[in-house]
């Protein structure tokens, strides 16, 4: 049921329901409330009813998994706050206000992939459809679409954007028909490698804020950029944070 506190491993049978039996969820769809389980969806929906609440929250507990499952019309998908070892996997999301989602940076080691991410950014903010702000993150072999542009930008994966970012792989994603692929803001000793990058209004890789010791390598961009960000996007002087060390093969 919408709300529910799952505390041991489930798997569900159905699209999750409200109280009412609908599938528009009115409140967060499921609440973490133990370290070492599994929420496998079976390709099941969970579904918000205004774009005000999370997906799945967790806050607190680690070696999360889930997969298998589609998060459609919320405000975040999946939201993880001092929650490391969380992995997202082969799972879906659609039309998410502000987030697919978002791992702060007291969680670390966040694996996200196989995933499907389409129309993030409906709420007219600066929007990401994956935020991982931990150490030792990786995003893997993930296909991110029509992330909406607005006079704000959205960035499909954005590493670091906190304290940490120390240790981060984003590689084998495919990207399209958005406004900025993948981003480094403050991240660290990190690598951009084996992307496909296809109609990408605001640049394909941007590296900015601080970031430190990355490499951007092996990428493939196709008609990604725009008359003020290059395709590759490398800002050596941000807002008076230096980026450093910074290799594009």
């Amino acid at each position: 049921i919408c709300g529910d506190t799952i505390t041991t491993s489930v798997t569900l049978g159905n699209n999750l329901l409200n109280l009412t039996g609908g599938t528009e969820c009115p409140v967060q769809g499921l609440v973490v409330g133990a370290s070492d389980i599994v929420i496998d969806c079976s390709g099941f929906t969970i579904n918000n009813s205004d774009g005000a609440s999370n997906g799945i929250d967790i806050s607190g507990f680690n070696n999360v998994t889930i997969r298998n499952c589609v998060f459609a019309d919320f405000s975040i998908g999946i939201s993880a706050l001092s929650s490391s070892d969380l992995t997202v996997i082969n799972d879906s999301f659609y039309n998410n206000l502000d987030k697919g989602i978002i791992a702060d940076s007291s969680s670390a080691n966040t694996i996200v992939k196989d995933s499907f991410f389409s129309g993030t950014g409906f709420d007219g903010d600066n929007d990401y459809s994956v935020e991982l702000q931990g150490n030792n993150v990786l995003v893997f072999n993930n296909t991110f679409v029509d992330a909406i542009e607005d006079a704000f930008i959205i960035v499909d994966v954005v590493v670091g954007s906190g304290s940490a970012g120390d240790g981060f792989n984003v590689s084998g994603n495919n990207f399209s028909n958005g406004y900025v692929g993948a981003a480094s803001t403050t991240g660290k000793n990190g690598i951009i490698e084996n992307n496909i990058f296809n109609n990408m209004a605001g640049g394909g890789i941007a590296v900015a804020i601080s970031s430190n010791n990355v490499t951007v390598m092996n990428n493939s961009l196709f008609n990604v950029g725009n008359a003020t960000f290059a395709a590759i996007y490398v800002d050596q002087y941000f807002d008076g944070f230096p980026v450093s060390n910074v290799t594009v093969v």
